[in-house]
């Protein structure tokens, strides 16, 4: 897909991602005991499902959320970009309540999904030159790129096992393959297993991604079918530090792993950001899908095929 993010700042993302909720958003299926019937649907955010297992989909005094598996594609500003698997353990949209949910203090590591998912991000992997506003950078996030993201299995076909997960940049008629991590004990510019198990050591991290399953558990999801979602939205919970900034917020930010971009957090606030920025916009273009190559165009593709093995 192409992308433009050149207005969106600090404590902003702008989100393109799959979730596996129900496609059609419960619409015209009974609700609340058969009390009504929802005529609004997907199109309007009904059934809405995620790997943090929203509480505010359900009436909040019940307690209840709804948890599915997650695999966000896209979750960037001009200053950071991100993509992360977040397996669960659930089959299709499924309704938490209590410890399932994984919300409560001391609980987040218990729920039904992996909440802090294997994140590939170039600046948290020590890569802090390769993609921001401007022409020092490899991405210069002023100008529209395309982003392709490969999903490879372990036979090479859409029945086997998802084992890597793939991003390389166009931009300017030039192919730029992802960033190779440089923290200690990390190799690599792509999602693995191996990847993911490396960071959440080096970092410190619970390793709940692979306590989910893993890829493995990923790519099943990604077989059954899921629902494309795009938004661009604020943080009023961390102003969007886990993205572009230092977080925790309390945590040393030479520690590895703390530091996930160069803003400050200070015009990371809603409230800053919406006076400040209220023009800001987002744009996804030309989105496609299909077999590794298919997408992008005969010269792209001579640049793929001879630059990096696929």
């Amino acid at each position: 897909m192409d992308v433009d993010v050149s207005t969106l700042h600090c404590g902003m993302n702008g989100a393109v991602y799959f979730v596996e909720m129900d496609g059609l958003g419960g619409k015209n299926q009974s609700t609340h005991a058969g009390q009504f019937v929802n005529t609004a649907g997907a199109k309007y955010g009904t059934g809405y499902c995620d790997a943090q297992c929203p509480q505010e989909k359900f009436d909040w005094r019940d307690g209840h959320g709804i948890c599915c598996h997650e695999m966000d594609i896209w979750e960037a500003n001009r200053e950071a970009a991100a993509f992360t698997p977040h397996p669960c353990s659930t089959e299709g949209p499924e309704k938490c309540v209590g410890i399932d949910c994984g919300s409560a203090a001391g609980e987040r590591y218990k729920g039904k999904c992996d909440k802090d998912g294997c994140d590939m991000n170039a600046y948290r992997m020590g890569a802090k030159n390769f993609y921001g506003a401007g022409a020092g950078f490899e991405v210069d996030t002023t100008k529209p790129l395309t982003l392709v993201t490969q999903f490879i299995t372990s036979n090479g076909t859409a029945e086997g096992d998802l084992v890597e997960i793939r991003r390389l940049y166009f931009q300017d008629g030039k192919l730029i393959p992802h960033a190779n991590a440089s923290t200690p004990g990390v190799a690599g510019n792509s999602i693995t297993d191996d990847f993911c198990n490396a960071q959440k050591m080096a970092f410190g991290d619970e390793d709940h991604h692979q306590a989910k399953g893993g890829l493995k558990k990923m790519g099943e999801a990604l077989r059954r079918g899921m629902v494309l979602a795009v938004s661009l939205w604020d943080d009023f919970s961390t102003q969007m530090r886990w993205l572009d900034s230092a977080y925790p917020v309390d945590a040393n930010i030479s520690t590895p792993g703390i530091a996930r971009g160069p803003c400050d957090g200070s015009t990371s606030h809603p409230t800053y950001v919406r006076d400040t920025h209220r023009d800001s916009f987002v744009k996804y273009t030309n989105i496609k899908y299909g077999e590794i190559g298919s997408t992008i165009s005969t010269s792209q593709q001579r640049r793929l095929t001879s630059t990096v093995h696929v």
